[in-house]
C-alpha cells in the first residue's frame, strides 16, 4: 500500500461531510464518503459471535450505542477488540460487495463498479481492498492520501489501527444541542429521514466517552485527532493546516474553495448537506449557533439531560443550572420521541427503564462516595475511566475526599 489511509468518524448532523468534502479538494487526498458501513456491520458481528455475543444483537440491527443493556459492556469490549484477521465466512463476501456498491452509490458515481469487485479472506483484507479501489478511481501519481468518511463507527478505531499500523484518524464532534437541531430541521423537509433523537444523543456521548479513552492510550492518542465543527468553520485555515500537519501532507489553499467542491453523483459544484437550506455555497458560519433560535425548548433541555456530563467533558456548557433533573418539559419530549423514533433507534423502546437508568446516570455522578458498583457504572457510562473523568469535569471528584475530611 503506496498511500497512508485515512479515516473520518463522528456522528450523523455532525459536519462530517464538510471535513471530507474540505479535505478531498486537497491536492494529495481523496476522500470517499460512507462506502463501508456494511463492512463495518459485518465485523460488528463477526466480533460478536466471536465473543460469543451473537445473541445480544440481529445480524441486521443499527449500530448500539450500548448504554444500560446487561450485555452492554461486553458488547462495546467485542468490538473494540475485534479482530480484522478474522477470516470472512463463505456467504460473505458476494453480499458484502453487492451492499458495499449500493452504499457507496448513493454519495459517488464513479465507486459503485470498482467496489463491486471488493475481495479478501479477513475483513482487513476487504478494507485495504476497498481502499485500493478508492485509490485507482480517484488517486493519481501526486496522492499521498486515501481516505473514507464513516458515521456512527468510532468504536472500530482501535482495530483499524492494529491492521493499518500508518493510518491516521480524525473525530469530529459538533455541540449535540446543534446535532438534533439539524436533526429535526432534515426530518422536517422529508420526513423519512426522521431518526430517534434520543439514539442520536446516546451515540453522540458514546462517541465522547470512546474517544477521549483512544485519546489516553499510548499506541493510540499520536494517530487520532479531535476536530470541533464550531473551530472548523469559524478558524478553517488553522484547523485544515493543523490537520494537514498530522496526516503528513502539506497546506493546500483549494480546501478553503469548498463551494467550488463537485458533486462526485452529479459532476456539479457542491451546495452543502445543510437540513436548513436546499442550497449553501461555502461555509456557513452561522451554522454553528443556528440551533439556539432553531431548537425547541423541550429539545434542549431534554439533549443537556441525556448529555450534560459529556458536554462538560467535550466543552459545551448547558444552559439549563440543574441539567440532570427530570423535569416534566424533560419528560414530554423524551416521550415524544419514544412514540414517534422514526426510522431507527438504538434504545430498548421501554420508557420507564430508558428514564430510570438516566436518573441512575446522574444520581451516580453527584454521589458523594465515588464507588459505585462496576457493573452499574458501565452500563451508565460505559467505561470506569469514563465515569472518573466525569466527575472530575463536574468538579465533583473529590467530594466524597472533601466529606470525609470534613468529619469529626
Amino acid at each position: 500500500m503506496d498511500f497512508r489511509p485515512l479515516f473520518i468518524f463522528g456522528v450523523a448532523r455532525s459536519g462530517t461531510n464538510l471535513l471530507a468534502r474540505m479535505l478531498d479538494l486537497h491536492s494529495q487526498i481523496a476522500i470517499a464518503l460512507d462506502p463501508f458501513l456494511p463492512l463495518f456491520k459485518s465485523l460488528r458481528n463477526a466480533a460478536l459471535r466471536d465473543a460469543g455475543l451473537g445473541a445480544a444483537c440481529a445480524e441486521e440491527a443499527p449500530f448500539q450505542d450500548c448504554y444500560f443493556a446487561p450485555a452492554g459492556p461486553a458488547m462495546i469490549d467485542a468490538v473494540l477488540q475485534a479482530d480484522l484477521g478474522a477470516e470472512l465466512r463463505p456467504d460473505d463476501l458476494p453480499r458484502l460487495r453487492a451492499a458495499v456498491a449500493a452504499r457507496a452509490g448513493l454519495e459517488s458515481s464513479d465507486l459503485p463498479e470498482r467496489l463491486r469487485g471488493i475481495s479478501g479472506r479477513s475483513h482487513g483484507d476487504a478494507f485495504a481492498d476497498g481502499l485500493a479501489r478508492i485509490a485507482a478511481a480517484r488517486g493519481s501519481d501526486r496522492t499521498r492520501i486515501i481516505g473514507i468518511k464513516e458515521l456512527w463507527t468510532v468504536d472500530f478505531l482501535p482495530a483499524l489501527a492494529r491492521w493499518f499500523p500508518t493510518a491516521r484518524f480524525l473525530v469530529l464532534e459538533r455541540d449535540p444541542r446543534a446535532v438534533i437541531a439539524s436533526l429535526a430541521a432534515m426530518a422536517t423537509r422529508d420526513p423519512t429521514q426522521k431518526a430517534h433523537a434520543v439514539s442520536y444523543a446516546r451515540h453522540w456521548r458514546k462517541a465522547v466517552a470512546l474517544t477521549r479513552r483512544f485519546a489516553g492510550e499510548r499506541d493510540l492518542a499520536p494517530r487520532l485527532m479531535r476536530v470541533g465543527y464550531e473551530t472548523l468553520i469559524a478558524e478553517s485555515q488553522p484547523t485544515l493546516d493543523a490537520i494537514c500537519r498530522f496526516i503528513g501532507v502539506d497546506f493546500d489553499t483549494a480546501m478553503l474553495r469548498i463551494g467550488e467542491a463537485v458533486d462526485r453523483t452529479n459532476g456539479r459544484s457542491w451546495r452543502g448537506n445543510s437540513s436548513f437550506a436546499s442550497e449553501t455555497s461555502g461555509i456557513d458560519q452561522a451554522a454553528a449557533n443556528r440551533w439556539r433560535t432553531t431548537l425547541p425548548e423541550s429539545a434542549r433541555v431534554g439533549v443537556e439531560f441525556l448529555c450534560a456530563p459529556e458536554m462538560r467533558l467535550a466543552g459545551y456548557a448547558p444552559m439549563a443550572p440543574s441539567p440532570g433533573e427530570l423535569t416534566r418539559s424533560v419528560i414530554a419530549w423524551i416521550a415524544a420521541e419514544n412514540r414517534d423514533p422514526g426510522s431507527w433507534r438504538s434504545d430498548s423502546g421501554d420508557l420507564a427503564a430508558e428514564l430510570g437508568f438516566e436518573l441512575l446516570r446522574h444520581n451516580l455522578l453527584l454521589a458523594s462516595d465515588p464507588e459505585a458498583p462496576i457493573d452499574l457504572v458501565r452500563r451508565c457510562f460505559l467505561f470506569e475511566a469514563t465515569y472518573h473523568a466525569l466527575r472530575d469535569a463536574a468538579g465533583l471528584q473529590d467530594r466524597g475526599e472533601r466529606r470525609r475530611k470534613a468529619m469529626p
